[in-house]
């Protein structure tokens, strides 16, 4: 477990297109999250160039079978805004996260 980690990396700029417009979508409520559709977005669009991004540090990471989990602390009652830019860290954290990783899911 490690605490406070800097993900930062290269982000393509297809697949951050891509997060953007996810929550772009999820914005008016017409439709729900699906995490693994997201994710299989994300990859099929990880296929340009790529530049520097500092995401939000990760509060608490465990790597356990090879599989990372981040976490980051939040409010009891987060409001529906806020709730969106949490949703765009986390899928960008994916997005910077596919750089050092060449098989998606």
């Amino acid at each position: 477990m490690r605490t406070q980690v800097l993900p930062g990396g290269v982000i393509r700029a297809n697949a951050e297109a891509t997060v953007t417009a996810i929550v772009r979508d999820l914005q008016p409520g017409n439709c729900l999250s699906n995490r693994q559709q997201e994710f299989a977005e994300i990859c099929a669009n990880n296929t340009d160039e790529g530049h520097d991004i500092k995401p939000a540090q990760v509060e608490v990471e465990i790597t356990r079978n090879g599989t990372i989990y981040a976490f980051d602390v939040k409010t009891v009652k987060p409001n529906k805004s806020g709730w969106l830019d949490y949703k765009r860290q986390l899928l960008s954290w994916y997005a910077v996260s596919l750089e050092s990783d060449s098989d998606c899911p």
